[in-house]
């Protein structure tokens, strides 16, 4: 199993309930992503055996490095949960989801809504790493929930045992419309010393080389853009 390499800019394909399967991570690996990460799996779903949930751990052999993003926020569903993953091979990072925001997920205190309680969401990230014989913990953030914390969110997440973070540049209430704010994915780059990757709204080669430029990340994540053009990462 391959490391993660920071050294250059790191490209990632980001996870997109209904979209980002197997099948389709194989296709966008041949265009030359560096990361590939499952779709969004819950934590609780994986503790009561739900064989469609299972499906969606299986990986190609072709991804590698990868990994397995949980949603979830009750630290015994957790810690199970990553019992579990350990199981599985070829896995190298176990990723929280503290960015997604659609209303089923955040009513549970999950994805986006643990940005609402600052302290849960850090034992969560402590749990993982705690538990996890992968190599990298990380999680997914968005910039606040209603309003931009999103240094302080960094920082915690980074105390709290993360290994790196990609963030989207957006609070949950932006959901997908508001404008991506840059200048505060640069400003948690310049206030953590683990890794930062951006997402949000790259769109194009030109765009990544601004995004990198501008916030001083460590690689980006590309989702939606993805889905329309799977060879973007090879343009870049």
């Amino acid at each position: 199993m391959r490391k993660i390499d920071f050294s250059t800019p790191l490209y990632v394909l980001a996870p997109l309930a209904g979209f980002t399967d197997l099948p389709f991570r194989s296709v966008v690996k041949k265009f030359g992503v560096d990361l590939t990460v499952s779709e969004m799996i819950s934590s609780n779903a994986l503790i009561h055996n739900s064989k469609k949930t299972f499906k969606m751990l299986e990986k190609s052999p072709s991804e590698d490095p990868y990994a397995i993003q949980i949603a979830g926020s009750d630290i015994n569903v957790i810690r199970r949960a990553v019992e579990i993953i350990n199981e599985k091979e070829g896995v190298t990072t176990i990723d929280l989801n503290c960015g997604c925001p659609a209303p089923k997920i955040v009513n549970n205190l999950q994805g986006s809504s643990l940005l609402t309680d600052l302290p849960q969401m850090a034992k969560v990230i402590e749990t993982i790493k705690k538990h996890s014989n992968k190599p990298y913990t990380s999680m997914k953030m968005r910039l606040g929930f209603n309003e931009k914390n999103h240094v302080e969110i960094a920082k915690l997440a980074e105390a709290s045992g993360a290994d790196y973070i990609a963030v989207h540049g957006r609070t949950r209430a932006g959901r997908y419309k508001a404008a991506v704010d840059y200048d505060a994915i640069r400003e948690i780059k310049e206030a953590v010393s683990i890794p930062v990757i951006a997402n949000g709204d790259i769109v194009s080669p030109e765009k990544a080389k601004w995004v990198l430029d501008h916030t001083g990340a460590d690689g980006i994540m590309i989702g939606r853009a993805a889905v329309g053009s799977p060879w973007i990462f090879k343009q870049i």
